[in-house]
Order: structure tokens, then C-alpha cells, then sequence
């Protein structure tokens, strides 16, 4: 069961995602008074302040309540076709560089769902190779001898969803009422219906054994082996491939296969 969020902590969640909120809405208020007696030069550039102050403050704001508000955040930045530049620039940054979770929180995870860590790995890297919204994926050896990854999710992250999907929701709404061409409502609605399926890391085990084997008869395509007896909702644990990330590849490069991890 995804642990309860106290309700002090979820009051001062939906406080802090309001004041954002609220301050944004202000500043636009002001931005729109502002830039209607200026030349078009000038009210450009007063938009596009107004813009770069707002996204820095949505990219502060997922940094430190993480949830839904970094997966949001996440797929916002990449979205250069609906999103002024500036909040690309800054939500962009969401890719790389949420904080981990201590390993402390990692091990009782594991703990929870599979049993003690010592017992299950040889080795198990403290530092992640990656952390996303809802998860992080640490390195680690099993007592076989194979060299694996471990996606643990975020404690929390279950119970903070349908919160924080309420808070996104509003701050969403008070920009798009004051500025409807930037009504990005729709990405949390696409957001909202995608991630309780990211939630059930028994699911993404299945769609990875089912992709794999759809795709067996391409040689240029590798994807990584599901340790099935590590599997639960929130633990999964998948054979190691060394690899790029799709963004670092040089897309000029032409020198050999694909590889999917």
C-alpha cells in the first residue's frame, strides 16, 4: 500500500503549490498592464522576463516538493511546440538534475518489497545512476555474478500523485485564465492518465519481457533481461546494459546498431 501523507504535509504541499501559483498569476497581471503601453521590442522582452522569472519558479518549486510536479515539469520541458523557450530552458533542467532519495530510504524499499538488500546483492552501488520523478535505478551485482540495475520507487510517490495532480491542475488554471494561449491544462491530463501505469513496476516488467520478445528478431535492438524473481510494484530489477543516453548520441553518428536500455 502506498504510505499516507500526514495532513500537515499535504496542507503545506497545496500551500506552497497556491503561493506559486498565486505569484505567477500576479506577475502576469502586471506583465500585461506593463507591456500594453510599450512598443513591441519592449513588450516582448517584458514577456519573455516575465516568463523566465515564472519557469524558474515552477523548476524551484518541483526541485523541492518532487512528486508529479517533476514529471510534470519533465514532460513540459519538451514540449517546445506549446511552451514559451524560457520555460523549456528551465524545466528542461528537470531532466538531470532532481536530487536522489538517501539510500537509507532506498534500502527500506527493497527491504519491504524483496527482503534485505545484503542478502539479495553481492554489491549494490550507494550513489544512483539516475534519478527520475517517481524512481531512482541503482547499480548492483547479484551472487551470480550478473551485474543488474535496481529501479526503486520514491517513497510516497503513490499517495502524492492524485495530491499533486489537484495542485498542478490549479496553477495550471490560474495561468491559462490569464493568459489562454498558454493553457498547458492538457499536459497534466496526458500526465494524470500515464503515470499510475508507470506507478506498477510489475506492468513495466511485462510490457519489457513483451517488447523484447516482439522485437527479437531484430538484432540492432538489445533490451534488457527482467530478473523475474525481482519484480514487485515498486522494485525491478533488470539486467545491466551499458549504453547512451538518446539525447548524448550524436545524431550524425552512423557507425552501429541502436541500443535500448
Amino acid at each position: 500500500m502506498p504510505q499516507p501523507l500526514m495532513f500537515p504535509r499535504r496542507m503545506g504541499r497545496t500551500f506552497r503549490v497556491g503561493r506559486t501559483g498565486a505569484r505567477i498569476y500576479l506577475r502576469y497581471r502586471r506583465t500585461q498592464k506593463r507591456a500594453a503601453g510599450q512598443g513591441p521590442l519592449t513588450s516582448q522582452a517584458t514577456w519573455d522576463a516575465a516568463h523566465s522569472r515564472s519557469a524558474e519558479e515552477l523548476y524551484q518549486l518541483a526541485i523541492n516538493l518532487r512528486g508529479l510536479l517533476v514529471k510534470v515539469g519533465q514532460f513540459a520541458g519538451t514540449r517546445a511546440d506549446i511552451v514559451p523557450p524560457q520555460y523549456v530552458a528551465s524545466l528542461s533542467r528537470l531532466q538531470d538534475s532532481v536530487p536522489p532519495h538517501p539510500l537509507a530510504e532506498v534500502q527500506r524499499t527493497i527491504r519491504r518489497e524483496l527482503g534485505e538488500p545484503e542478502q539479495l546483492f553481492a554489491r549494490f552501488d550507494a550513489s544512483p545512476i539516475a534519478t527520475a520523478s517517481l524512481a531512482q535505478v541503482h547499480r548492483a551485482r547479484l551472487h551470480d555474478g550478473r551485474e543488474v540495475v535496481v529501479k526503486v520507487q520514491h517513497p510516497e510517490v503513490a499517495g502524492l500523485v492524485p495530491l499533486d495532480l489537484r495542485n498542478v491542475q490549479m496553477i495550471l488554471g490560474i495561468v491559462a485564465r490569464r493568459r489562454p494561449q498558454f493553457d498547458f491544462r492538457a499536459i497534466v491530463r496526458e500526465v494524470g492518465r500515464q503515470v499510475p501505469l508507470e506507478l506498477d513496476f510489475v506492468r513495466e516488467a511485462e510490457m519489457t519481457r513483451r517488447v523484447a520478445a516482439n522485437l527479437a528478431s531484430h538484432p540492432g535492438i538489445v533490451l534488457p533481461t527482467v530478473v523475474d524473481e525481482m519484480v514487485t510494484r515498486r522494485v525491478l530489477v533488470l539486467e545491466y546494459l551499458d549504453g547512451e543516453r538518446l539525447l548524448a548520441v550524436d545524431r550524425s553518428r552512423s557507425d552501429g546498431p541502436a541500443l535500448a536500455n
